[in-house]
């Protein structure tokens, strides 16, 4: 049902930390003007037509810090509770994985029009499957933490590849150090279902590092580091993650290849000429616009007002979790060849890395 436009979202935030409210200053100085507005908070303030009412964070000073900075008339510490007595129309979830799908479904029977979340959704399939279904049987518009896909660099390449402009897509390559799993590839794995869709998975093979003793039963008690992964869809698609440190996103088609680079701030094109030459090489001018960020948050506003529709369904966000899951499920099977439903529906990666969680 299409809302009054004039009467404006009341929204709600749990989780007031660096990815929710407080945007480290490391992040400022490293990042490409392209991520800012990063945090949840800073990106919401830009969106027309949304009011923030009320924060939640576990740490009651951090959460009053949040409240006066950003103008919410209410502080919880418990995400639940502040659900059941405001009843927000949008929520924003910028916690650790742990409890994420739990807010999802407790948003989704209290009537929330829409959810942004981080990523990764949770540590199983399952947790997934069951906040998911509850989303979508309350008919929540979702929208996910791994926000590429709403920067004007990825979308450009997207329309590229659409349009068969260097012919098919065969082939995406992301090279991006050795980085641990949860905390940062769930960027990765949405990028590659945001190229290739829905395309049907063969076979997922990885190698992770992560202490023996972390592996027991179905849980992974940690949150390796990924060494290489590799994914065959269905025909002569296929994707690669590498441990080489250039951060690079390649898109390799038929007759030329994608380059995105500078921590997706930037985009080349190479073209191929007869055999393996490569006949040239240019950059793209890609204006910038927005924040990935600020545009998932508007979207989502505009989704809950009837509007339109946000980038994220639910078999998006679900096919890059399992494609996580099954990369792990592969590593801990001495890196053999696995299928998505292979993978057990209860396999749990916990994310732990020392005394912290991704």
């Amino acid at each position: 049902m299409k809302r009054e436009v004039t009467t404006p979202l009341r929204a709600a935030i749990v989780g007031c930390g660096r990815i929710g409210a407080n945007t480290a200053e490391r992040l400022r100085e490293t990042l490409p003007p392209v991520w800012f507005p990063y945090s949840h908070l800073d990106a919401l303030r830009e969106v027309v037509g949304v009011e923030l009412v009320a924060v939640c964070d576990q740490n009651e000073a951090a959460g009053r810090m949040a409240a006066d900075t950003y103008g919410a008339s209410r502080c919880y510490v418990d995400g639940l509770r502040m659900i059941d007595e405001v009843r927000p129309d949008i929520l924003l979830i910028a916690t650790r994985t742990e409890g994420r799908a739990r807010l999802i479904e407790h948003a989704a029977e209290k009537g929330v029009g829409g959810v942004h979340f981080e990523k990764p959704l949770a540590h199983s399939v399952m947790e997934c499957r069951h906040a998911l279904a509850a989303a979508e049987v309350a008919g929540v518009k979702l929208s996910y933490g791994a926000v590429r896909r709403c920067m004007d660099v990825p979308r450009r390449v997207k329309k590229g590849i659409d349009a068969e402009e260097m012919g098919m897509l065969r082939q995406i390559v992301i090279e991006c150090g050795r980085v641990e799993l949860l905390w940062s590839h769930p960027h990765h794995f949405d990028l590659i279902t945001f190229f290739v869709g829905l395309s049907d998975v063969e076979a997922i093979q990885a190698r992770m590092t992560f202490e023996t003793a972390a592996w027991s039963e179905r849980v992974l008690d940690a949150d390796p580091i990924v060494e290489a992964l590799s994914i065959q869809f269905r025909g002569r698609l296929s994707a690669t993650i590498l441990p080489t440190g250039s951060g690079v996103v390649r898109l390799i088609c038929e007759r030329g290849e994608y380059v995105i680079g500078g921590n997706t701030s930037w985009l080349a094109v190479r073209e191929y000429g007869t055999g393996i030459r490569v006949s040239g090489e240019r950059e793209v001018s890609v204006p910038f616009t927005m924040s990935g960020r600020r545009r998932a948050l508007m979207e989502l506003a505009s989704a809950v007002r009837g509007e339109g529709a946000t980038s994220y369904s639910a078999a998006d966000i679900l096919r890059s979790n399992q494609l996580g899951l099954a990369g792990a499920w592969s590593a801990v099977n001495q890196g053999r060849m696995v299928r998505l439903d292979e993978v057990p529906d209860d396999f749990t990666v916990t994310g732990r890395k020392g005394d912290l969680f991704a």
